[in-house]
């Protein structure tokens, strides 16, 4: 892997270990449900980052400044499913189709609930068509039995 790309992922993974950690005491206290979510979240888009640099530097040579994801630079664009749908443009998963259709709808729900990597961060969602308002910091429920997690 490229040593640039490798930094992403190195840095998922310290993102990932600090959810994890938080996550054993989330029963005891609930209140760290947000932050837990949101280093998970930020967790898939530095993975989803790393792959994609890797990608383009394997297969254009062109440095991290040049990667444009949906029009933006790749350090900017911080929704998942813009970076999800480059990365499978450029490669191609050793998966079986219901992985795929999976991944799919896991990142397609998490990009509906979060795209600009804010909702777990902020009390307040900032739009310039509508005022301020309140995002409930109540933890979003989630259902088991579904492969994906509810966050409708």
């Amino acid at each position: 892997m490229n040593k640039s790309a490798q930094r992403y992922i190195d840095m998922a993974f310290e993102y990932h270990v600090a959810a994890m950690t938080l996550n054993t005491q989330i029963f005891d206290a609930p209140y760290l449900y947000n932050p837990t979510v949101f280093l998970l979240r930020h967790t898939v888009e530095l993975i989803l980052k790393g792959l994609v640099i890797n990608e383009e530097k394997q297969k254009h040579r062109i440095s991290i400044k040049e990667i444009k994801v949906d029009k933006k630079n790749i350090n900017v664009q911080h929704s998942l499913l813009p970076l999800w749908t480059h990365l499978n443009k450029l490669t191609s998963f050793n998966l079986e189709k219901n992985d795929i259709a999976l991944m799919n709808s896991v990142i397609a729900k998490l990009d509906r609930k979060d795209f600009s990597s804010t909702r777990y961060r902020y009390p307040y969602k900032v739009s310039k068509t509508k005022p301020m308002q309140q995002i409930p910091l109540a933890p979003v429920e989630i259902n088991i039995t579904d492969k994906a997690p509810d966050l409708e």
